[in-house]
């Protein structure tokens, strides 16, 4: 869209902070608070295939150059390639855009499209604002083939592993966007990500007190607002919260697009070298679907869209613009903390939640049936009769009512990843153990329309579903689908990143020992009632790298 956006209040939350080496927690401890002048620098640290997901710095480094004074949205201007390029020294392929680069993209710029230049990722969007998602490919394998993590917590659909960057994290919070094409780290908690990584930071809080707003508006009555308010350094702690909202009319037919979004962050740095990361993002949105042509409608003349009116008429009504919706609420919980035991072992962790509650939108076309007609009703296997569905008094074969009959999905996805980390000379050994218990709870209830035809409650829930009024399964609520997945995962991890040459040579090699299963319930009369499964997998990868001059090296990696 066209946008319009105002100038972000320069307050005392303009800061430059030299990039965080986590190489060397206790000098990280003792450096003093930044100030609005400090200078940036460039740092180098190499991690390596042991922590891409807890830390922005455990893979790389934002090169700044010298005299780079940051802005109060945290843009230097001098990064490196434009802020789409950082210093990599693993043995694998990866591509990073950095504050800089971001701070370019319209202010609703979701993830996708904040990545959509980096070598490999062939990004699409449905809408040039981000409101409504989109997908993305890398090496030609699809979005579901690709894990996503925020500040360590994995944030793919435990069902399907699909992703939604619509629902994540604010530009003017966000940092750093990473994506690793080919296969996921030691410890990167995913099991369906076999085409690469994506991973999204969140930036860390000022250390002087203070406020950020930015305003947009553009085509298509797109409008945009973003506060951001830091608490400064108190003691050990700072931290941040911010509130956004926007929304924006279809580009493409008629429908309209509304989010608001909520990111919270907390840093503590305690003695001793210990860093924890507290962050929180929510997200409540309510969007209408694009149409999705056929090739056939695509080709004809015309314009392809969903009924801007109703008619009055069931059947037709049901591609009216208002009852193809999509809202959805959904919270990440990440705590990715860093623990100094001695001076050769550390301890990871990163405790995570994700919940999510929404729905598919639509609606259904119900048929009175008074056990003679042709047009029927069926709660799994089960044929329902006698149903007044248009509350007249009647039952008559030839009444057909549409009803609310949205697709709902309710997720928790808790789990923890664990490491330990051991240097010893020229090693420096890991281990460790994710675990993962994701419950996906999948309905599909029917709830009336108003005198009006409108939907009464977006967020539809069971409790306010139709209820079946007689026969066997009097009493229950009517479904499309009732079924809940349990998906519990485990696993266990192992490497080494072995330096030779005066750090000229790296040998990375590791393995991990996956375990997942995985229970489906279903609830529906006549259906199988349960399937459970259970797999498990060797994932051995290696990777070898020499560096030819400071800035050049050559790599190798298989996994």
């Amino acid at each position: 869209p066209v946008l319009a956006q105002s100038q972000p209040s320069q307050d005392k939350t303009a800061e430059a902070k030299p990039v965080k080496q986590k190489k060397d927690k206790a000098a990280k401890q003792a450096a003093q608070p930044a100030k609005a002048t400090q200078q940036t620098t460039a740092t180098r640290d190499g991690r390596a295939m042991g922590g891409l997901t807890a830390s922005p710095t455990d893979f790389g480094n934002v090169f700044a150059g010298s005299g780079a004074n940051k802005s109060a949205g945290g843009v230097s201007g001098k990064d490196l390639g434009g802020g789409y390029m950082i210093e990599e020294e693993t043995p694998k392929s990866r591509s990073t855009v950095t504050r800089d680069a971001i701070d370019k993209l319209p202010p609703s710029s979701n993830p996708y499209q904040m990545i959509q230049m980096l070598p490999g990722a062939n990004a699409t969007s449905t809408d040039a604002a981000g409101l409504n998602g989109g997908n993305i490919t890398m090496r030609g394998l699809n979005s579901d083939q690709l894990g996503l993590t925020i500040e360590g917590a994995p944030v793919n659909d435990s069902g399907n592993y699909a992703l939604y960057p619509q629902e994540y994290v604010d530009a003017e919070n966000t940092e750093q966007v990473s994506i690793a094409q080919g296969s996921a780290d030691l410890d990167s908690p995913h099991i369906g990500s076999t085409g690469g990584v994506i991973n999204v930071y969140m930036r860390d809080p000022s250390k002087t007190a203070g406020g950020y707003i930015s305003t947009s508006i553009g085509s298509h009555d797109y409008k945009r607002i973003f506060v951001r308010a830091e608490s400064g350094q108190i003691g050990n702690i700072r931290g941040y919260a911010s509130y956004s909202h926007y929304e924006r009319n279809h580009w493409s037919g008629v429908g309209k697009d509304e989010r608001d979004h909520v990111d919270a962050k907390v840093v503590i740095d305690t003695e001793g070298g210990n860093h924890m990361r507290a962050s929180l993002i929510f997200n409540n949105a309510n969007n209408n679907f694009y149409v999705q042509p056929t090739k056939a409608q695509f080709a004809s003349p015309g314009n392809a869209n969903y009924n801007r009116a109703l008619t009055g008429t069931a059947t037709t009504d049901t591609s009216y613009y208002d009852y193809r919706i999509n809202p959805f609420r959904n919270l990440i919980l990440s705590l990715p903390s860093d623990f100094k035991l001695t001076d050769k072992l550390t301890y990871d962790v990163i405790p995570y939640m994700w919940y999510g509650f929404g729905s598919g939108g639509g609606v259904s076309t119900m048929n009175e049936d008074n056990g003679t007609g042709t047009n029927k009703v069926y709660y799994g296997n089960v044929r329902l009769t006698n149903i007044d569905w248009n509350k007249d008094g009647v039952i008559n074969n030839s009444t057909r009512v549409n009803y609310y009959n949205p697709s709902i999905t309710e997720t928790y996805r808790p789990g923890v990843v664990n490491k330990l980390t051991y240097t010893i000379d020229d090693h420096k050994i890991v281990g460790g153990y994710w675990f993962e218990l994701a419950s996906h709870k999948q309905t599909a209830p029917y709830a009336a329309l108003t005198s009006n035809s409108t939907i009464s409650e977006p967020f539809l829930t069971n409790s306010d579903g139709f209820v079946i009024p007689n026969g066997a399964y009097a009493g229950s609520t009517l479904q499309r689908r009732d079924w809940q997945t349990e998906t519990m995962t485990n696993v266990v991890f192992a490497g080494d990143t072995w330096t030779m040459m005066n750090e000229k040579l790296k040998l990375e090699y590791g393995v991990k020992q996956a375990f997942v299963n995985r229970t489906l319930d279903n609830h529906l009369p006549g259906a199988t009632p349960s399937v459970k499964t259970d797999d498990t997998a060797t994932l051995p990868q290696a990777g070898i790298s020499y560096k030819l001059t400071k800035e050049h090296q050559v790599f190798a990696s298989v996994g």
